[in-house]
């Protein structure tokens, strides 16, 4: 799967990387001297494309630029070899760390600020597999790490897996996170973990710049871009975070918000919560504050966080929301990063159907995707959207809700809707023409469809169309397919009350 990409303006070189079958992170490196970018231009223009369009029938022209968009780095990756590109977007799933951290709390105070990061990080936990990796900077002698993972095997006992522990004393908290940043973190194709990047990320990467060591009287000091293969911290739009370029790091929590159907009612997004609804294991409860655990009971203060890592993983072992993310990336053939992007703006979603509809345009119609920068704001033809009727306050009777099966796309297959076939608008002065931008058209019944807000499209098969009807049949084939699967479980959970019965 394609994790990223970066053109390294310097040396012209367009860097990508993506999952291997060993699920782990590789880079390849590609030469892009001129790169290019389509526009739209006239169609007198010299230097049009001699076979593509744009998606409203505009010619269009590449021009060069010094820094290429998401279009033309898709673009230069669609005209890769197959092997290539089978080997960049491949379904492979990558190894998963899932990561918490405690953080010092003073003057009987809540938990400090992420931004500011103003306390010592005083324990990490990391769970991979059946490992377990505690940090701290507190002695932890062998009989506590034995009973520590006795009690995590206790704890979790249901789930079949024997943890191992392995304990790593630091000097102090900075040691803890240059061995995190420097030697941990670029092991890790996909850190994860619960309310991870709005807090526990971001608490270590702005923590890290805030501390520092003399050793031999030189001033040592973290710097978390050695997370990225690159050394690139990318900043996330409308966030506070950065991301580390090449790497995926979520937040399980984001991914349960959205993904999660199971859970009718949402009432918390605590890890307390979720867990206990999702793996029947709550989180270790201890009396008095977390600090004075800390200060008292170290032993404890360290199950607790190994306990809260574990359970992550068992949330994700239960339910794997980041599959999702996997599927619609290896699908659309889009980076990750920009998967992960819609459930903080609408650029992810609209990534999504540009990866999916991108190679279908250019195959099936000429078309070629892009951000029309030449277009005049303000200028182009309004089409209208949905309608929504304005609500009648009060009680009402004989109130009726009707559920439509695939009601927007049904009725785009049924009407010919999608952007490639739009005609125009009708005239209200001459209802027999419609109107696109300077141009007016001759309706006819028999090539066009009229529909009730006097949007014209053509009668015509297009990608948007084909795309439409292919993931309603599939979405059907899997639904008839998970209903079957229902009843032969409904069968075993039948028969095996039965045998039960005869038992007792």
């Amino acid at each position: 799967m394609l994790v990223d990409t970066q053109f390294l303006s310097n040396s012209k070189k367009l860097v990508i990387s993506y999952v291997d079958d060993h699920g782990q992170i590789k880079l390849k490196y590609y030469q892009m001297d001129n790169p290019m970018k389509y526009v739209t231009c006239d169609d007198d223009d010299p230097d049009r494309h001699p076979k593509y369009k744009y998606w409203n029938g505009r010619n269009v022209k590449q021009i060069e630029v010094n820094y290429p968009d998401r279009y033309s780095i898709y673009e230069f990756l669609d005209s890769l070899p197959e092997e290539e590109k089978e080997e960049i977007f491949k379904y492979n799933i990558p190894k998963m760390y899932f990561v918490d951290i405690e953080t010092e709390i003073v003057d009987g105070g809540g938990f400090p600020d992420a931004e500011t990061a103003p306390t010592r990080v005083i324990a990490i936990s990391v769970v991979y597999d059946d490992k377990i990796i505690l940090m701290g900077i507190k002695e932890m002698p062998q009989d506590m790490q034995d009973r520590i993972i006795k009690n995590t095997n206790e704890y979790f006992k249901d789930s079949g897996v024997e943890y191992k522990l392995k304990y790593y004393k630091f000097e102090e908290e900075f040691d803890m996170l240059y061995q995190f940043f420097n030697k941990m973190v670029p092991k890790m194709p996909l850190i994860t973990g619960w309310n991870f990047l709005n807090y526990d990320w971001m608490y270590l990467v702005n923590r890290s710049r805030k501390i520092s060591k003399w050793v031999n009287g030189r001033e040592i000091k973290i710097d978390p871009t050695v997370s990225s293969f690159t050394r690139r911290l990318n900043k996330i739009w409308s966030t506070d975070y950065e991301i580390p370029a090449h790497r995926m790091i979520f937040d399980y929590m984001q991914l349960y918000e959205v993904c999660d159907t199971s859970i009718k009612v949402k009432e918390s997004s605590s890890l307390d919560f979720v867990s206990g609804k999702l793996v029947g294991v709550d989180k270790i409860k201890f009396a008095g504050s977390l600090q004075k655990l800390y200060d008292d009971d170290f032993e404890t203060f360290m199950y607790y966080n190994a306990v809260d890592s574990v359970l992550v993983q068992k949330i994700h072992d239960s339910r794997n929301y980041v599959s999702i993310i996997f599927a619609i990336s290896s699908l659309a053939k889009i980076r990750i990063v920009d998967v992960v992007s819609q459930m903080n703006n609408a650029l992810g979603s609209l990534a999504i159907t540009e990866g999916v509809l991108r190679n279908r345009f250019r195959d099936m119609e000429n078309m070629v995707i892009f951000k029309d920068e030449n277009a005049v704001r303000g200028d182009e033809t309004g089409i209208a959207g949905g309608w929504v009727k304005d609500p009648v306050v009060g009680m009402n009777k004989w109130v009726v809700t009707y559920d439509f099966a695939s009601l927007y796309p049904s009725v785009q297959r049924q009407f010919f809707i999608s952007p490639e076939t739009f005609v125009g608008v009708v005239d209200d002065k001459d209802p027999e023409w419609c109107v696109n931008s300077n141009l007016r058209i001759k309706i006819d019944k028999s090539h066009h469809v009229v529909c009730v807000n006097g949007v014209v499209f053509e009668k015509r098969d297009s990608p948007t169309l084909n795309m439409l009807s292919e993931v309603f049949i599939e979405r059907k084939r899997n639904k008839n397919i998970m209903m079957g699967k229902k009843e032969e479980l409904q069968k075993v959970l039948e028969e095996i009350k039965s045998l039960e019965s005869d038992l007792t």
